[in-house]
């Protein structure tokens, strides 16, 4: 190895800052819980199963129960992420004035489109509202002389509101 990449992976190892095929198998057993060697490899590339024995010695990932392999029929250990194991993403770079301005444009836009869907629907709930209480209030003017008669009308009008 050339000095820079042997510098870079003392620092790596160091801090705690997973390579990409580290993180990818961190992700997937973080995602999908517990798994075989054999499983991983199959879903995130051949080798994958290396990260795990570098995991485990960062304390990200254990050893964590045995099951028998799909492939060869033999006793095999399952692997998860420790509680030591979940961490924050130190693989995400820290965010540019640029993209949070554009997160922030985004935000506004989302937030101004359902104000007026709201304010949309508010509007036609309330023209609904407004338009069953002149109906009501229109016909209580038509109600008929006799208590009993009123009170068929008026449960014919609410009735008719529905």
């Amino acid at each position: 190895m050339k000095p820079p990449s042997i510098k870079a992976y003392r620092e790596i190892k160091e801090d705690g800052t997973l390579t990409n095929s580290q993180f990818k198998v961190y992700n997937y057993l973080s995602t999908f819980g517990a798994q075989t060697a054999e499983v991983i490899d199959r879903l995130n590339g051949p080798s994958s199963h290396k990260r795990l024995s570098e995991l485990e010695r960062m304390g990200k990932v254990e050893r964590y129960g045995t099951t028998r392999s799909t492939t060869t029929g033999k006793i095999v250990y399952k692997w998860r992420v420790t509680a030591q194991g979940i961490l924050p993403l130190m693989m995400v770079k820290e965010p540019t004035r640029a993209a949070l301005e554009a997160e922030i444009k985004l935000l506004r836009a989302v937030r101004d489109e359902q104000v007026n869907k709201l304010s949309s629907m508010w509007d036609k709930a309330f023209e609904a509202g407004i338009r069953a209480a002149v109906a009501i209030a229109t016909s209580i003017d038509k109600l008929p002389p006799t208590p009993e008669s009123r009170e068929a009308k008026i449960q014919d009008i609410l009735k008719a509101a529905r």
